[in-house]
């Protein structure tokens, strides 16, 4: 299996799309956060991305985002 890491940035329904697919990998699941769409957004604009793809599949996804308060990372379990 070849995998690649990339950081240019993903189309926004792809980020979203990857996002929700891969939401219960989180306890408890995003899918139970109110945002949701409205948190995504937010990452996909602000957040520095790195991911990993095998063949034409996504296969994991860092998030980091920076807001004045503190540093987030979101890295999801694969």
């Amino acid at each position: 299996m070849s995998i690649t890491i990339h950081t240019e940035p993903l189309a926004y329904t792809e980020f979203r799309d990857f996002i929700i697919s891969s939401a219960n990998w989180f306890v408890p699941s995003l899918l139970q956060m109110p945002n949701l769409d409205e948190w995504i957004l937010k990452m996909y604009h602000n957040g520095s991305m790195y991911y990993t793809i095998s063949g034409s599949n996504i296969i994991s996804l860092i998030v980091g985002y920076y807001n004045r308060e503190e540093r987030f990372l979101y890295i999801p379990y694969v």
